[in-house]
């Protein structure tokens, strides 16, 4: 299938079934949250924690692959291991993204949410059953 069709059955899809648009959607917003709140970050804390934040980063990315890897493997090669690891990763980045958007707020994030950090809540896991 050619990109074009694929994408062209993809909003089909999407927009005849609600429910599986927001399942399809939040595999990608998720990587792109956690992008642009990094981005923030990088302006809200100060300039020499900065590297030792991209470190502590680059480690929480290895161990959530290797989590979730460990995960896919229980389908011991069947077909559901690609959806275990997807939504694995998914509930990863969503966890590490609350975890780090009060990191925007006054005294990051001791008093509190705020604004900023407003901005990355998320609605309800749509994958949940």
């Amino acid at each position: 299938m050619t990109p074009g069709c694929w994408a062209a059955a993809l909003v089909v899809m999407l927009s005849t079934q609600p429910a599986a648009a927001a399942q399809a959607a939040e595999p990608l917003a998720a990587p792109a949250a956690l992008a642009k709140l990094q981005t923030e970050l990088k302006a809200a804390v100060p300039a020499e924690t900065w590297a030792a934040f991209q470190t502590t980063q680059r480690s929480w990315e290895r161990y959530a692959r290797a989590d979730c890897d460990w995960k896919r493997s229980l389908s011991d090669g069947g077909s559901v291991g690609a959806s275990l690891y997807g939504r694995c990763m998914t509930a990863k980045r969503r966890a590490r993204i609350n975890e780090l958007k009060l990191l925007l707020c006054e005294g990051y994030g001791l008093t509190g949410a705020c604004e900023a950090s407003a901005r990355y809540d998320q609605p309800a896991d749509p994958t949940a059953r």
